[in-house]
């Protein structure tokens, strides 16, 4: 709660251990306008929610079935741990060989002052 009498639809669907979608809907149900699960609410709508999410906890079954039953139905949800394959040894895929790879700067920087045009000539010559 918030120091000045609100709740979060998010704190209350914690502490009724409920999806905020659900506390959502139970306020759709109640009439309660809320936006998103961090709308804030009055402490008396809150009190009408914990009552009605009993009712509607009940009807649904327990709050943790539902959970369970709702990432079910939603395989990509649910959370996969990586598999950790051990590290493959080869001796001679550890070291990079730096020769093959193009020569990037070849054509891009001309490499004397005498590709320079010739206005850039002058400069490098006057330049100490």
């Amino acid at each position: 709660m918030n120091t000045n009498g609100k709740v979060r639809i998010y704190d209350l669907s914690r502490e009724l251990n409920l999806d905020n979608r659900d506390i959502l809907t139970v306020c759709n149900q109640l009439n309660i306008s809320v936006k998103s699960h961090s709308s804030t609410i009055t402490e008396a709508e809150a009190a009408q929610i914990r009552s009605a999410a009993e009712k509607y906890n009940g009807s649904n079954g327990n709050s943790s079935s539902h959970k369970q039953n709702s990432l079910a139905h939603h395989p990509s949800s649910q959370v996969k741990k990586p598999t950790v394959q051990p590290p493959v040894k080869n001796n001679k895929s550890s070291k990079f060989v730096v020769s093959s790879l193009p020569n990037l700067r070849s054509g891009l920087i001309p490499t004397c002052a005498s590709s320079l045009p010739p206005n850039r000539q002058r400069q490098r010559q006057t330049a100490p």
